[in-house]
């Protein structure tokens, strides 16, 4: 016994795994006490983190095991909550137990011999304890003496000699391991401040992001890792954060092929997504928690990594954990095989306390988080929270140009005067003489002193058969004139015609001349709110009150304006300024500001009468409304308000419930911006022609730019498609929309008539 003692001890120095010295010495162990064979049990935390577990790691090692045939690995481990069986009572207890008979032992589990066929007589078990931290680690069980009698307390103290140097050794690897990645995350902080010195600040925006994640991926082994960027404003759903773009790291094989190789190696791509997601933080009582968000933050504030195991000592009592919501929409293959079952979290903050973002790991390899690796991310911390300080820096400089290219561009665009315009204007000087009026000063003359508000019927106004086809430019105006002279706004909000009509024609303006995104597409969009508001049913008529509705149609007036003719995915693939200044919605954000700044314009400030919070509260419903236009949003609200519906019509609450009320104003803005698929055949197709046109020149683009085919909804070359198309849209759109229009208000029934038939026509067409 002390030479193979003696000989182990020599090996101390120079291992580098814990496994391999155990099975060595736990062999000898076998021999010396004539035992028919021992097995090792590591502890760790359990998937839920929420109690500890024995899981097997050499298992039944006998004088001629190799080691290879005694490993054990996540797929044929053995696994034992910590109390249960005699080797859990000893991982539980810290002391040694010496069992003559185990099926006499109240803690014996018996499950193992049925399963394995093995029968267990006698058993000695000890845990294997790190004296420094009074910590168990594993636990040691050797089974049946060959001669049959029972443990002796000389097998017990030659057990315990070899685990003194299991000991020595497990530390030692422990400590070498972390030196290790203490340098490596030295070497990696060193990196990134060259990058932050010396590469160019275009690239180091680009790339710091994405190498923080590649770089921890190479610290410490996990399936899953999320960096997630704060938005600059606050959230306003109670109960969450909300990102800006989050980057994250799958780490996957490549697909099995017939040549396939365990060992292949890891491809490693990280996915940019810059859909804004949320990290929700999911509460299980609400002692601790009282104050919603502004309590969680303080508590990342003051805990700043939390890992799975002390998470599930400190905090799960409150707070489940956080994770990333569904709506990330991370990378969608990854969702469906990923299933969180550890976790690190860093929250990283400026000085301020202002959250700047937040690193995810998830299911580190092969056990639990622990606090290596929790030493890891704060020694690399500091570097990766002044990283992201200097990126959001940089990008505030980037942000502050896109601002002032978008503002030029505007500008130049609209001082410059369109031929039609000018040669009115040449007319209209012919009928009032010499007269120095502004461009908007004399259109609003000519419309003050020379044209009474027709009335709604000369338009059709009260019908959702309108059409602004047959109606001149300034008739268009009139139109709109007459919508909120029909919402008393000028009464209710004291607002002069005169500023109103400026506001219009400054409106009209500064839409381009594309060809469906334009000021008439504006129009038709503030007419049918202007009638899904007039027909609400008694009982959602309270839904909105006259400030917003007024806001609502402000809303729909602007809700594309200075629409550039191309989508949001263009903007951001061609680096478009407008695509930098706005991470998500971009044409949608563009519109709300657009909006507003039109107000702002000396003459033209039709919320002169409003208060501060009642101007701000207009505000905030007109950006919601017009984000609401963004598609993507509706995809993801139009089930909520499918379910909605489905509830007896007294739970709905679209009055007294604030995010019932929302969603209304989601589906309504909808309903509106889509509503040419409901006009009468004749018109139908008009703006069905002239939207796919917008989208063609589009396509023709993105060949001219990016080399690349566009989609068929934006392929010219697929024009004799659109019928098809159309079909498809309105299957996949239109239809849910307008049919849950219909069931919340029989008023809105021609919406969804209108609908039907067009695409009945357009499938008579496409059958031809």
């Amino acid at each position: 016994e002390s030479v193979l003692l003696l000989e182990l001890a020599r090996e101390i120095s120079d291992t580098d795994d814990q496994d391999k010295f155990c099975f060595q010495a736990l062999r000898h162990v076998v021999s010396i006490v004539n035992a028919e064979k021992c097995s090792l049990f590591w502890m760790r935390d359990s998937a839920k983190g929420d109690s500890k577990e024995l899981a097997s790691r050499l298992w039944n090692i006998t004088p001629k095991s190799t080691f290879d045939d005694v490993v054990c690995d996540s797929k044929n481990e053995l696994v034992v909550p910590v109390g249960v069986g005699i080797a859990g009572l000893v991982a539980e207890t810290k002391e040694a137990v010496i069992v003559s008979n185990v099926y006499e032992h109240p803690n014996f589990n018996k499950t193992i011999d049925e399963k394995t066929g093995f029968e267990s007589r006698d058993l000695l078990c000890q845990p294997l304890v790190l004296k420094r931290e009074d910590k168990v680690v594993g636990v040691v069980e050797v089974v049946n003496k060959k001669n049959k009698e029972p443990f002796t307390t000389e097998d017990a103290q030659v057990l315990e000699h070899f685990l003194v140097l299991c000991n020595l050794a497990i530390q030692n690897c422990r400590g070498a391991a972390q030196i290790t990645r203490l340098q490596q995350a030295a070497t990696v902080s060193f990196l990134w401040q060259v990058n932050i010195l010396f590469v160019g600040l275009s690239y180091y925006r680009i790339r710091f992001h994405k190498e923080v994640v590649m770089q921890i991926s190479d610290l410490i082994q996990c399936e899953r890792y999320t960096l997630a960027i704060a938005l600059i404003d606050n959230c306003n759903i109670e109960g969450c954060l909300q990102f800006a773009k989050s980057y994250d790291l799958l780490l996957q094989k490549p697909k099995a092929s017939m040549f396939d190789d365990e060992d292949q190696p890891i491809v490693k791509t990280v996915e940019v997504n810059n859909i804004a997601g949320y990290i929700f933080i999911y509460k299980k009582k609400q002692q601790s928690i009282t104050n919603g968000i502004a309590d969680v933050l303080r508590f990342l504030s003051m805990h700043s990594t939390l890992t799975a195991a002390n998470c599930t000592k400190t905090l799960l009592n409150d707070i489940c954990f956080i994770f990333m919501f569904e709506e990330c929409k991370l990378l969608d293959d990854a969702k469906k095989e990923f299933s969180l079952k550890s976790a690190l979290c860093v929250a990283f903050y400026d000085g301020t306390d202002r959250l700047l973002g937040v690193l995810h790991l998830g299911n580190k390899k092969k056990k639990g988080f622990d606090e290596n690796d929790e030493a890891v991310i704060q020694s690399v911390r500091p570097y990766i929270m002044n990283g992201l300080l200097f990126a959001n820096g940089f990008n505030s400089i980037v942000i502050n140009k896109a601002k002032t290219d978008v503002a030029e561009d505007t500008v130049r665009f609209h001082i410059r005067p369109w031929q039609d315009e000018v040669d009115r204007v040449v007319v209209s000087l012919a009928v009032y003489g010499n007269r120095k009026w502004s461009l908007i000063i004399m259109d609003a003359a000519f419309f003050s002193q020379n044209e009474p508000i027709p009335e709604g019927e000369k338009y059709n106004l009260y019908q959702f058969t309108f059409s602004d086809l047959l109606m001149s430019d300034d008739e268009t105006v009139m139109g709109a004139m007459r919508m909120f002279l029909d919402l008393d706004a000028f009464n209710l909000f004291h607002i002069r015609q005169e500023t109103m009509l400026r506001w219009l024609i400054t409106t009209r303006r500064c839409y381009r001349p594309v060809y469906y995104h334009n000021w008439r597409h504006g129009l038709n969009v503030a007419h049918t709110m202007f009638l899904l508001l007039d027909r609400m049913t008694p009982g959602i008529d309270k839904a909105f009150n006259d400030r917003e509705k007024f806001a609502l149609v402000v809303a729909c007036f602007c809700h594309d304006i200075d629409h550039r003719g191309t989508n949001n995915a263009f903007l951001i693939r061609a680096g478009a300024p407008l695509a930098i200044l706005y991470n998500t919605s971009t044409l949608e954000n563009h519109h709300y500001d657009t909006c507003l700044r039109i107000s702002s314009i000396d003459g033209n400030n039709i919320f002169e009468s409003f208060t501060k919070e009642q101007f701000e509260s207009a505000c905030e419903l007109m950006k919601h409304a017009i984000l609401a236009t963004d598609l993507a949003l509706y995809f993801q609200r139009r089930n909520t308000f499918k379910k909605l519906l489905e509830k007896p019509f007294e739970e709905r609450d679209f009055v007294q419930n604030n995010d019932n009320r929302m969603l209304l104003m989601s589906m309504m803005m909808t309903a509106c911006d889509l509503s040419s698929i409901t006009k009468p055949w004749e018109v139908q197709q008009k703006m069905a022609k002239l939207v796919t046109s917008e989208f063609y020149d589009q396509g023709d683009q993105e060949r001219a730019l990016f080399g690349t085919e566009p989609m068929p909804m934006m392929d010219r070359r697929k024009i004799d498609d659109l019928p098809k198309m159309q079909i498809g849209f309105i299957d996949g759109v239109c239809s849910m929309a307008y049919e849950m229009m219909a069931d919340f208000c029989p008023g809105y029934a021609p919406l969804r008539d209108g609908m039907r038939a067009n695409r009945q026509s357009w499938k008579d067409l496409a059958s031809e």
